[in-house]
């Protein structure tokens, strides 16, 4: 029986855009939930991730879904999730504007 059983297509996460944080609200990724699978009991998502340089897809990352929707998790770290890109670009056009005023 394979470890991987069943792709969850229509899992609310599959699709959206996210950004990743750390405690201190230090962006360290950006990127899209590609899709949503159940792996050895645990709920996972492949995540493509994206260049904050010229936004060019990177690596693709696998993150436990209980992880990335806790509010901070235990790696300390937290998602923040978006439904369209011009959302997603706007969270990230905000936040660097923060960046530069503080």
């Amino acid at each position: 029986m394979s470890a991987v059983k069943t792709t969850m297509q229509n899992h609310p996460l599959a699709g959206m855009l996210f950004h990743s944080y750390d405690r201190e609200g230090v962006l360290h990724f950006q990127g899209k939930v590609v899709s949503v699978f159940d792996a050895s009991g645990k709920t996972v998502a492949m995540c493509q991730l994206f260049s904050f340089l010229d936004g060019m897809p990177t690596d693709v990352l696998m993150y436990d879904v209980g992880e990335m929707i806790a509010v901070l998790n235990d790696s300390h770290t937290q998602f923040k999730f978006y439904r369209s890109e011009p959302e997603w670009l706007l969270a990230y056009e905000k936040y660097t504007d923060r960046r530069r005023a503080a």
